[in-house]
């Protein structure tokens, strides 16, 4: 019985111990990355929001036409490809490393120094249009210098809700970020 409790003892201890264990850093280099992220956003293609209706009624036909064109390309479920540069840190490798333009506030799930799981919430995509949004991101880090990640969010407000899914691939280029690159 003493055997069965030492034993129970032990489990416990090494349980509460993991429990609150600190994620891991990404294990990559620190310095200037280069981002390509395909991302996917779907719905609010339909009803505008009043306070855009009202602006686009007062936008010349052709132009709002070319607009009505542009925001069904973009939220109607088309891919669209951007690159950028992102200037990583060391404490940026506690959270998520490559989340400028983003806006976030980060929260990680879990981190084993070659894959992270991220919660981004009150995310500045959509605010301006009195929308909240978040992003779930998983990395996978490849070697050092290289990762790939997943992510998916949801931004609702005004009686609209878009979504959104995609891909990063980040390549290091280099160790010195130049001035303006976050």
């Amino acid at each position: 019985m003493k055997r069965v409790l030492i034993i129970g003892a032990a489990c416990l201890s090494a349980a509460v111990a993991a429990a609150g264990a600190k994620p891991q850093p990404l294990h990559v280099k620190t310095g200037l990355w280069q981002v390509t992220q395909t991302t996917t956003i779907n719905g609010g293609a339909g009803a505008l929001p009043p306070d855009m209706q009202a602006r686009m009624a007062q936008v010349p036909p052709e132009e709002r036409a070319r607009l009505e064109a542009a925001m069904k390309e973009r939220f109607g479920g088309a891919p669209q490809t951007t690159t950028f540069k992102s200037c990583v840190t060391e404490k940026d490798l506690e959270n998520q490393p490559w989340s400028s333009g983003s806006k976030c506030n980060w929260t990680v799930i879990t981190s084993t120094g070659t894959d992270m799981e991220a919660r981004g919430t009150s995310c500045e995509l959509g605010k301006e249009e009195g929308m909240s949004s978040e992003i779930h991101i998983k990395i996978h880090v490849i070697d050092p210098g290289y990762a790939k990640a997943t992510f998916d969010g949801k931004a609702t407000g005004n009686g609209q809700t878009f979504t959104l899914s995609g891909t990063h691939t980040a390549k290091w280029i280099g160790v010195t970020c130049p001035a303006g690159v976050q």
